[in-house]
């Protein structure tokens, strides 16, 4: 168990719209740092208490290089290095809410995915590292709630509350498709190639709270674009939340593609997507909030609505458990090399948590 390490600690807080950014930073005493990060002030905080202004955390995204983690609250973004949790860099955002970030394949880029329930999505494409706007879009009619960068870079899908997905041109801001097969809101979206090379084909993967993960085939000629559905992975009983995908091969599939999915039925699915087989399933304790991949593709990380984070192995399926937070976690990630595990609370803090480098059979 790692419940009894050192861990680092880092709070987000609300941001005023209009800041572009500020460098705000505190350490709290003794060998457990809560750094505050506000728009308006940065006062010590006892540790362990959230700051007067938080907000959860609603998406979080790891830099390609490894350097920097973006994390998102209702207000903006704040961007914070790795190696020094004491600098964090804040950038505003145009809607009440976020609900996904991803960086595009060459890491030149980050697109920031959300909107105003009621009114309108929106989706942000900015220049990476200096956050210069690149594009916006503000046309969408609910709420942006997915997005994934096709794997040249060239094109951004983005899903919506109202259940579609949309596709953009990155240059030249042009809808190219319009894909209208789920029937409640989409919650995830993973656009890879099928043999790591883009020129022989690409398949994008959406999960959904219709309860259905599906496969299409995005065909592209110069003058517009196709989408055909492929498979739907329909085994869920309930809601499906999110969906992750890991390009590594192992004894237990044929190919390349590994994917994982996980739901309000409290289980993680296994897939071999493309042949649309499941390879196996584990239930848990309650609900699964988020979930990611170890650096070696062999191992789920799950954050859970009880605040249990556990690991969940591919080969059998065997559950370990981590560590238990309150408030509960709404973010998972992994740094890289699975230094450290990085997972975000309801409070807007940021914990980062040595990663043991066996998981133990208990």
């Amino acid at each position: 168990m790692v419940a009894s390490r050192q861990k680092r600690l880092v709070s987000s807080s609300h941001i005023f719209l209009g800041l572009v950014s500020c460098v705000v930073a505190v350490v709290a005493p003794e060998h457990l740092p809560l750094l505050s990060v506000s728009a308006i002030a940065a006062t010590p905080s006892p540790v362990g208490s959230p700051p007067a202004t938080t907000g959860p955390v609603t998406a979080m995204a790891l830099s390609p290089d490894g350097k920097s983690i973006v994390v998102a609250t209702h207000s903006g973004i704040e961007i914070g290095e790795l190696q020094d949790s004491t600098k964090w860099n804040q950038h505003a955002f145009e809607a009440d809410q976020i609900s996904d970030l991803e960086f595009s394949p060459d890491g030149t880029r980050l697109v920031v995915a959300g909107g105003t329930p009621g009114q309108f999505g929106l989706t942000e494409i900015l220049k990476w590292p200096t956050c210069e706007r690149y594009a916006l879009r503000r046309d969408f009619d609910e709420v942006c709630t997915a997005v994934a960068w096709s794997p040249d870079g060239r094109h951004v899908a983005v899903g919506c509350h109202d259940s579609t997905i949309q596709i953009f041109s990155v240059e030249s801001g042009k809808m190219e498709a319009k894909v209208e097969s789920h029937s409640r809101a989409v919650t995830g979206l993973v656009w890879t190639t099928t043999d790591n090379k883009p020129e022989t084909g690409t398949v994008l993967v959406s999960s959904s709270l219709d309860q259905s993960v599906r496969l299409f085939v995005p065909i592209i000629t110069e003058d517009d674009m196709t989408i055909i559905q492929t498979r739907i992975l329909d085994q869920h009983t309930r809601e499906v939340q999110g969906i992750a995908l890991a390009s590594v091969q192992s004894r237990f599939q044929n190919e390349k593609l590994t994917l994982v999915s996980w739901g309000d039925d409290r289980t993680l699915r296994f897939w071999q997507p493309l042949t649309g087989r499941m390879l196996r399933f584990a239930k848990l304790e309650s609900e699964v909030v988020d979930a990611v991949w170890d650096a070696h593709g062999t191992i789920v990380i799950a954050a859970l609505s009880n605040g249990e984070v556990v690991t969940v192995d591919l080969q059998d399926t065997h559950i370990h458990r981590l560590q238990r937070f309150d408030p509960p976690i709404t973010k998972v990630s992994v740094s890289p090399g699975n230094r450290e595990l990085i997972v975000s609370d309801f409070r807007g803090r940021v914990h980062f948590v040595p990663y043991p480098q066996t998981i133990p059979k208990d």
